[in-house]
């Protein structure tokens, strides 16, 4: 967390207005994570990794399909 951390006190140094990132739906920890240092879901790209992987991936025992995007708003309007 406090990589992650000191990532948007970075961004924000440098007057980013927001940070933005994906993660596979089975990255259950890593979504947690991400919520708990104000990301939120901005969107979801249902079975992407079917169709741009070769071969199935499982993760905490669900298979990797989907791509989650998050974001993080630096600077409030």
């Amino acid at each position: 967390m406090k990589v992650v951390m000191s990532a948007i006190e970075a961004a924000k140094s440098i007057k980013y207005i927001r940070i933005e990132i994906v993660i596979e739906n089975s990255s259950i920890d890593q979504l947690a994570l991400y919520q708990k240092c104000d990301f939120g879901v901005t969107g979801i790209d249902t079975d992407y990794f079917i169709g741009h992987c070769r071969e199935k991936i499982f993760e905490n025992g669900i298979q990797r399909r989907d791509m989650i995007r998050l974001s993080n708003v630096l600077v409030q309007s």
